[in-house]
């Protein structure tokens, strides 16, 4: 959403749930000088280290400062809306600051990707199973405020009609492969060349949603461990620490699962690298490292 010059503005995201690409379409939406709400003055400090930011002329401030705790982003049916618990916190910073506050959402949670997902299911004509992998993946599995504005599916490995898909996605505000300038939430259709992922092997696949239509599946977590090889960064890190320590997997299956990547991913340098990387990190995090 576009802020319409507002200056000051809260984000609703956790810190290590913001992608690049969030942050990207963030400072690009904003205002020179607009002023920032985040949930704490570490994720404040982070975020303002990252160079586009500091670029762009931002401020950003804690939204400690307010006394209100900036609310968890999953909603769950003990607790209200995000939108709803964040409204105590526009309240209260409008009432300190005497100016109106502006909410900027960054990305999905589950609650509103399960709501796409129930808006595409009514929408198709014909069934259609998607192959999910990366951020949506880790949604639905249930990664604590895990966001995204985008939902990678595996093309090759999908079973859809493409145009059929194409509409009813768009009818529920979810495009297909959008414009580069496109900053909303949407379905990335990866195809063959791009895609860091095993072909899957009959039998392993998860089903992580099933509608009367639609069926979300996805990998093995090894798999999805080992497609995050190729970059690896701080939110890869983060989706792999939760899925390694939620599922058991080991070093020794992901390792395997690296060497059936697709070429050239599977001879990438990077993910040699990576892998060793992630030794490293499975031990730091207790997990085990070997069979």
């Amino acid at each position: 959403m576009k802020t319409g010059g507002m200056p000051f503005v809260l984000v609703k995201t956790e810190g290590r749930s913001m992608h690049s690409a969030d942050i990207r379409i963030l400072t690009s939406d904003l205002c020179r000088g607009a002023y920032l709400i985040l949930g704490s003055r570490t994720m404040a400090q982070e975020f303002w280290s990252l160079p586009i930011v500091r670029r762009s002329a931002l401020t950003v401030i804690p939204a400690g400062l307010f006394t209100v705790p900036l609310p968890m982003t999953r909603a769950t049916d003990q607790c209200p809306s995000p939108l709803s618990e964040l409204q105590n916190i526009l309240v209260s910073a409008n009432s300190l600051l005497n100016r109106t506050v502006e909410l900027y959402c960054c990305g999905m949670n589950k609650p509103e990707l399960i709501a796409y997902l129930e808006g595409i299911d009514g929408a198709l004509r014909e069934p259609a199973t998607l192959y999910v992998y990366g951020s949506a993946a880790c949604i639905l599995l249930d990664e604590p405020d895990r966001t995204s504005l985008d939902v990678d599916v595996a093309g090759p490995y999908s079973q859809a009609d493409e145009a059929d898909l194409s509409r009813a996605a768009e009818s529920v505000g979810l495009p297909v492969n959008p414009d580069e300038e496109y900053g909303g939430d949407h379905i990335e259709w990866v195809g063959p060349l791009r895609l860091c992922l095993q072909s899957p092997v009959a039998g392993t696949e998860m089903t992580l949603w099933q509608g009367s239509k639609l069926c979300i599946q996805s990998a093995p977590v090894a798999d999805l461990v080992a497609s995050k090889l190729i970059r690896y960064d701080e939110i890869d890190r983060s989706d792999v620490q939760y899925l390694v320590t939620q599922a058991g997997t080991t070093y020794a299956e992901i390792e395997a699962a690296a060497e059936r990547l697709p070429a050239p991913f599977a001879r990438d340098p990077l993910v040699h690298d990576n892998l060793l990387n992630l030794r490293t990190d499975m031990s730091m995090w207790g997990v085990v490292t070997d069979d």
